[in-house]
């Protein structure tokens, strides 16, 4: 059975929600059309205000995980896009009130919630209404996390704001994880910058650094871990995204920033799309790249030739701030609405 949503902080949050959808959708069918702009097949469907400020999403099943930046992880049940319901929140437990971004690990059922002043969380949410608290690794400051099962082997990422990137290996016991002991454990601090975001291929890590751009770390050997490329970025880095042998980087106000990573040793800027205020994340889903922008909201490009990314669609929003996407649907967070489901028509 669903919990009933909590009362306590929503009326003042609910009524700018309600307001600025208003506005949205007034704005959206009162665009005045770009002749040379396709068709916008996106609408907005739903919202769902958290508590207080929503920094980014991750969605399972019919499961949406949003990170509220004062009431930790805010699980909804989306199963009814247009009617989003309040299951339960992670992170309460250790009174995680800074939490900068989630990641599931699926096959596992495994939430990895960075917090900026405890560390990374990790939960067992294979009991979605009953979250259960796991372990906690590494130390505070950590901005963003990922994680690669590798069959009796699991690598648990973190971006560290201001020590680099981290990495734990946990090893199976009796067949369930051992969590309380890593048998591996390195960090690799950057020269200059802060490390904001972290994704990772089954031989390579990606970091987000904000003061350069993308740094590559070679995860190949199994006891080994070694920071092997640095492609500077016009903006920076706030947020990232792999597809496709192509790194998609949030670079702020220079939009996104194509890189081939094919060959990581010798990866290269091959694209980008700049015609957009503050980019602050982006998820790629097949050919289309999704970005969430401050200023514009959410903007979709056409990525099947990353080297020339085209405009696909958009709904504007007061501040985006994270985005995730599915076959059928978008799934926005912005500071003064919440949580924005998107559909493609």
């Amino acid at each position: 059975m669903k919990n009933k949503q909590p009362m306590k902080n929503i009326a003042p949050r609910f009524v700018v929600a309600t307001i600025s959808l208003v506005l949205i959708l007034v704005s959206n069918c009162g665009k005045q059309k770009d002749p040379f702009q396709p068709e916008n097949p996106y609408r907005v469907v739903s919202t769902f205000a958290t508590p207080g400020y929503a920094l980014e999403v991750y969605v399972v099943d019919t499961y949406a995980y949003v990170v509220d930046d004062q009431a930790g992880v805010w699980v909804l049940d989306v199963s009814d896009p247009e009617d989003p319901s309040f299951v339960t929140t992670i992170g309460h437990d250790q009174s995680a009130t800074n939490v900068e971004a989630v990641h599931i690990l699926e096959e596992n059922n495994i939430a990895l919630v960075a917090d900026y002043d405890i560390g990374l969380l990790i939960y067992d949410v294979s009991t979605v209404d009953e979250p259960q608290l796991l372990n906690i690794a590494f130390d505070r400051d950590i901005e963003g996390t990922f994680g690669i099962d590798k069959g009796d082997t699991l690598f648990i990422f973190g971006a560290d704001r201001h020590e680099g990137f981290k990495v734990n290996r946990y090893e199976r016991d009796g067949g369930d994880w051992n969590w309380f002991f890593y048998n591996f454990y390195k960090r690799i601090p950057f020269a200059y910058g802060d490390a904001l975001d972290v994704v990772a291929s089954e031989e390579f890590a990606y970091v987000a650094n904000d003061h350069i751009g993308l740094e590559i770390i070679d995860l190949s050997l199994p006891d080994s871990a070694a920071h092997i490329k640095t492609v500077d970025t016009p903006g920076g880095a706030r947020a990232l995204s792999l597809w496709d042998n192509h790194i998609y980087l949030a670079a702020y106000q220079r939009g996104i920033q194509i890189i081939d990573v094919s060959i990581p040793e010798e990866a290269e800027i091959v694209g980008s799309y700049e015609d957009v205020d503050r980019v602050v994340d982006v998820c790629v889903f097949n050919t289309i790249a999704y970005m969430a922008d401050r200023d514009e909201g959410m903007v979709a490009l056409d990525i099947s030739n990353p080297s020339q990314p085209t405009l696909a669609g958009w709904v504007e929003t007061p501040y985006a701030q994270g985005i995730f996407a599915t076959d059928n649907y978008v799934y926005l967070v912005d500071r003064d609405l919440g949580l924005v489901i998107i559909a493609k028509e």
